[in-house]
């Protein structure tokens, strides 16, 4: 069953994709298979390997650093060529050099529409990025916070930020519980502390998951996400969580999308 099927379905955004922009035909179509009609999207760094294990890995150098500021300007172009409909985010390292005079750069003249913050490997979402996140507030844009998988990426952090930034919009990405990390308690304490966080579900897996975090949290505070291709590489198959959920259709488009056009002013 189509998930717009019953609903009043204006758009249908995904708060969470990655490509690489030589190759965004691939997420463009996954897109428009899905019926997904709006997409947050960032870059895959380009120098990213992967272990023999499975584990990706980015190691942080001059050149890395380097090679992540040509990303962000790529992907910038290439959205820009696409249309309005695709929202890009800058992923950035608080160790860049003149970091938060890009970002501005990159919001004025690519237009971009918010910031990303990997955890993993970019550092924790702590003091080191207060300049970042203050220019970000400036520009009015939100920020976007990877959380799970290894340390750092702890949700906790985002309670550091949200504090200093009251006028600041934040996204917890993923909603992933995992023993030892992030517990689904530290979500549920994160949106009770703080009402200018957001949470992005794409490693929410079961309907009942989801079910119990619009309950807990509230749907007006959880965005659809698929962290493609990583996380769902079939969109379509994902949203099947939303579909099946024992939620209210209410409940459902604020999810799919009335979340994300009041976050993003459409």
């Amino acid at each position: 069953m189509p998930i717009a099927e019953g609903l009043h379905i204006l758009m249908l955004m995904d708060c969470y994709t990655h490509v690489f922009p030589s190759q965004g035909e691939h997420l463009l179509q996954e897109l428009a298979r899905a019926g997904v009609s709006h997409a947050l999207v960032m870059i895959i760094p380009s120098n990213m390997t992967m272990t023999g294990a499975g584990e990706y890995v980015l190691d942080i150098n001059d050149t890395t650093l380097a090679r992540i500021a040509d990303d962000n300007c790529r992907l910038g172009n290439w959205a820009k060529g696409v249309g309005p409909h695709l929202f890009p985010f800058a992923w950035l390292d608080y160790r860049m050099q003149g970091t938060a005079s890009f970002f501005e750069e990159l919001v004025t003249r690519y237009h971009f529409k918010g910031l990303k913050i990997h955890q993993v490997f970019n550092g924790p979402a702590d003091e080191r990025y207060f300049e970042l996140v203050d220019k970000a507030v400036a520009l009015q844009v939100p920020v976007t916070i990877h959380t799970g998988f290894r340390a750092p990426a702890r949700v906790e952090n985002i309670g550091t930020l949200a504090a200093r930034f009251p006028q600041g919009r934040f996204i917890c990405s993923h909603l992933l519980e995992e023993f030892g990390l992030n517990a689904k308690s530290d979500y549920l304490r994160l949106a009770d502390h703080y009402d200018n966080v957001w949470f992005e579900c794409s490693y929410v897996r079961h309907p009942r998951k989801l079910q119990e975090f619009a309950q807990a949290i509230g749907a007006h505070r959880i965005l659809f996400g698929s962290d493609f291709p990583f996380g769902a590489r079939d969109i379509e198959w994902d949203l099947t969580k939303v579909g099946w959920a024992a939620i209210g259709s209410d409940e459902r488009e604020k999810i799919l999308w009335e979340n994300a056009a009041a976050l993003f002013g459409l």
